[in-house]
């Protein structure tokens, strides 16, 4: 059980070919959530990329995650008037 829970902590590799395809913005916002595969808060991915406006950067971004097997999730945090955003692998059942 430590193996899994170690593997749920550890930085999502981004294939060459999903990085090549995005944006400046876009690569920023998906790299910053592969590095923190438990999820980001809102705050903190503008604050550390600069980008403001996160859902209209990725619209066009989920058709391209898709393609390479990933999406992304977003939580709301409403005690903490946040969003929590995490990228992930889409398992073969979804």
């Amino acid at each position: 059980m430590d193996d899994r829970e170690n593997k749920s902590h550890e930085e999502i590799i981004l294939p060459e070919s999903l990085v090549k395809n995005l944006s400046f913005n876009q690569k920023s916002i998906i790299e910053i959530l592969a590095k923190n595969p438990d999820g980001i808060l809102s705050r903190e991915i503008s604050l550390k990329t600069g980008a403001a406006n996160k859902s209209d950067t990725l619209k066009a971004t989920r058709a391209i995650l898709e393609q390479h097997g990933f999406k992304i999730h977003i939580k709301r945090l409403p005690k903490q008037h946040q969003y929590l955003w995490s990228l992930h692998l889409i398992s073969s059942g979804e």
